[in-house]
């Protein structure tokens, strides 16, 4: 559900998908939902026309003539001298100092871009390290995983909603002779529609994702016909699917329990590789791992974590490893 978000909050999100467009890089199923955004308030048909009409006008100023840049004079190529590579403390320790500043800078700039674009792009989005669970407009739970997005498009012919990221438990009110519109979860890659039902959608790179059904049953559908395999499966109650373009909706063997426990204010491993249980840990507020070596990355892991301790969650698992940690800025080494 929107919530009747500022003016300057809609203004920022259409300028974001009127840049995408321009650029080509919205999808067909993206295009359809910038086209439902736009019909859902008149407000935010009148920002994509301002949006598209500041873009035009940008367009026009980079090819006046008269603002182009000017030329920069040729550079003579040279070859650098032993002499010139020695380092000098009294010439390179501050610029050497600034540059890692600078690097320093750019590296967090772009680990907090992805959060921050979302933020302006998603109607509900779940910040690092923590979930959310609310109702929308007809009365459909949701339940989002850590860094996780949707965009909630609800029509006259359906109810759609978009998860742009991340992964969420879905409990949508039951289709009635009052609302028959189908509930219906896209990802980049397949649409996950409701059969009276509460199940786990989650999004995956290329298209790929993963569909764990806890209560009755889902279809899953895919955007294409894969290379291989099914494009479309019915799931039923307790069975898990994953999906990609590829090998199409295949069934999968996994904890239900252990995968939806991030709900339940815990995290639940059994054998996985610590690169993954790292990477989990992080997405919910433990900091950045970095581990020293590949063959310590795939050690498995079976270990239970509360969402609620993060803070100390690498400490216990370094210890559970009898393995060295170092603290260093923005981050802790693990070998």
């Amino acid at each position: 559900m929107l919530n009747n978000p500022e003016p300057s909050r809609i203004d920022q999100r259409a300028a974001l998908w009127v840049m995408k467009q321009q650029q080509g890089r919205l999808s067909s199923r993206q295009q359809r939902a910038f086209t439902r955004w736009r019909e859902r308030d008149p407000r935010h048909e009148q920002a994509a026309q301002k949006a598209l009409q500041a873009w035009q006008a940008s367009a026009s100023l980079c090819n006046d003539p008269d603002l182009a840049m000017p030329e920069r004079p040729a550079t003579r190529r040279f070859r650098p001298t032993l002499a010139w590579l020695r380092p000098n403390p009294m010439h390179w320790q501050w610029p050497q100092a600034t540059a890692l500043v600078l690097v320093l800078g750019v590296f967090s700039l772009w680990l907090s871009q992805t959060h921050w674009l979302m933020q302006i792009q998603a109607d509900h989005y779940a910040r690092t390290g923590e979930t959310l669970d609310f109702t929308l407009e007809d009365g459909s739970r949701v339940q989002l995983a850590s860094e996780s997005a949707i965009n909630v498009n609800y029509s006259a012919d359906g109810r759609r909603v978009e998860l742009l990221q991340g992964e969420g438990i879905f409990s949508p009110s039951p289709v009635t002779s009052q609302d028959p519109r189908p509930f219906i979860v896209e990802t980049s890659g397949a649409d996950i529609r409701a059969l009276g039902t509460r199940y786990l959608v989650r999004q995956e790179d290329k298209g790929a994702g993963l569909v764990a059904v806890l209560e009755h049953s889902v279809s899953v559908k895919l955007d294409r016909t894969p290379d291989s395999g099914m494009g479309y499966r019915e799931v039923k109650q307790a069975q898990t699917v994953h999906f990609n373009p590829e090998t199409g909706v295949t069934p999968v063997d996994l904890n239900i329990d252990n995968i939806t426990a991030w709900s339940r204010g815990m995290l639940v491993f059994r054998r996985a590789p610590l690169a993954e249980v790292t990477r989990q840990l992080g997405r919910y507020g433990a900091g950045r791992i970095v581990i020293a070596s590949e063959q310590l990355a795939q050690r498995p892991v079976s270990a239970v974590f509360a969402l609620e301790n993060m803070d100390s969650a690498t400490e216990n698992l370094g210890r559970a490893l009898d393995a060295e940690l170092v603290s260093l800025p923005g981050m802790t080494v693990i070998y």
